[in-house]
């Protein structure tokens, strides 16, 4: 446990309480498979402490999605899981603003919000067009984003802004 109450565990119950409740409505809007199937596997992982390939085996296992498409759903919905449970543990330690963190693998839209820090609960980005580029191809941002993952096989986080 870190000064302000963070878990660096594999069972983070912010994460499985997050787990729980979920609808995965980003990842249904991309495919059709078994909701309660990905829930199962992912409450599995964050309790068991699996891989991200064993996660991506087991999505394979309990829907017809295909391989990669499972390897993305593990990234994706693993990195959505581990921000959500640092947003709650930031609010319940007093932190009033978080900052999204992209890394030099990060593609040109996260690399346009690294370092943007907000007050905690509101959004990185509202809905609509995202311009990371002048000139750009724009990113059609469907609902307000709060934390990342921002896309399939995203690998941004959110971090506590704390001078």
């Amino acid at each position: 446990m870190s000064a302000i109450d963070i878990r660096f565990d594999l069972s983070n119950e912010a994460a499985l309480d997050f787990i729980r409740k979920y609808d995965f409505a980003f990842a249904r809007r991309q495919l059709i498979f078994d909701v309660e199937a990905l829930r199962a596997v992912l409450l599995g992982a964050e309790s068991a402490g699996w891989s991200l390939k064993r996660i991506g085996d087991e999505i394979l296992a309990a829907t017809n999605l295909d391989n990669r498409v499972c390897e993305m759903l593990a990234q994706t919905e693993t990195i959505r899981a581990a921000n959500a449970a640092a947003l709650a543990s930031y609010l319940k330690a007093g932190i009033e603003r978080v900052v999204w963190i992209a890394d030099s693998r990060s593609c040109q839209y996260c690399r346009k919000l690294s370092r943007k820090a907000i007050p905690i609960g509101k959004p990185f980005l509202e809905s609509g067009p995202f311009q990371a580029r002048k000139n750009g191809r724009a990113l059609l941002i469907r609902e307000s984003v709060f934390s990342p993952p921002l896309h399939w096989d995203c690998r941004c986080a959110v971090s506590a802004d704390v001078v």
